[in-house]
């Protein structure tokens, strides 16, 4: 139980209101000095009824669910959501040396349901359909409603090609990992829509790791081309 306890090591103040008026995310991250795991993500079969049940009983959940609209149709890619990060008692430190106590934000409970793992063509139309203002109200001009047109469309991944047998994402979404965390933060720097200039890239990931990062969509047809057992 330890790996999920929070440090009892003060935190530096100054350092971590300096990161928090640069972005909440980043005093979450790199203002704590220790580590700790501060969320585990069960995955459920009904993301919707679940997250209606939580608030039911009064459990504060974020905003929205992330991830592709609910549809009458195969389920997409990865819907996550989460209930909100409790206040938990933390000490700072101050720079006189002074120690008092404060709350931070930091732990908190996610779930997910995913569905099949779309090719590129399929991940195509999910941008165009997420893109829209109402992604649900456009999503059947993007998708058919069965696996069966899914995979006669070449929207989808099944394993020997048999529509009743998906293959499952099981990557993310970088949008609705990064939705999660901000959601359950009380406050949070403007994201922008910009272009991104940081340089980043899998070529700099693979040599910061030191690691080849292999193609997912390879991967995906790699296990399509498996017959089903």
């Amino acid at each position: 139980m330890a790996a999920f306890a929070l440090s009892r090591e003060p935190v530096e103040k100054s350092w971590y209101d300096e990161l928090s008026r640069v972005s909440a995310v980043a005093a979450d991250i790199a203002g704590v000095g220790s580590t700790h795991i501060n969320h585990l993500t069960p995955r459920v079969l009904d993301i919707d009824d679940l997250y209606r049940r939580m608030t039911e009983r009064g459990i504060t959940m974020i905003d929205t669910i992330q991830g592709p609209p609910r549809t009458d149709g195969p389920d997409v890619l990865l819907r996550q959501t989460s209930f909100r990060a409790l206040a938990e008692p933390r000490m700072f430190r101050d720079e006189d040396g002074t120690v008092t106590p404060g709350i931070l934000r930091v732990r908190f409970g996610e779930v997910e349901a995913r569905g099949v793992a779309l090719t590129p063509r399929g991940r195509e139309r999910y941008e165009a359909a997420m893109a829209a203002a109402d992604p649900a109200a456009v999503w059947a001009t993007h998708f058919p409603s069965t696996d069966a047109e899914m995979a006669a469309q070449g929207l989808a991944y099944y394993r020997g090609g048999d529509p009743s047998a998906p293959i499952v994402y099981e990557d993310f979404l970088p949008a609705s990992a990064a939705g999660i965390f901000r959601s359950n933060l009380d406050r949070d720097s403007q994201t922008g829509d910009g272009p991104d200039d940081a340089g980043y890239n899998v070529d700099w990931l693979a040599g910061a790791i030191g690691r080849h990062i292999h193609d997912p969509y390879a991967l995906y047809d790699a296990l399509a081309q498996e017959e089903r057992r």
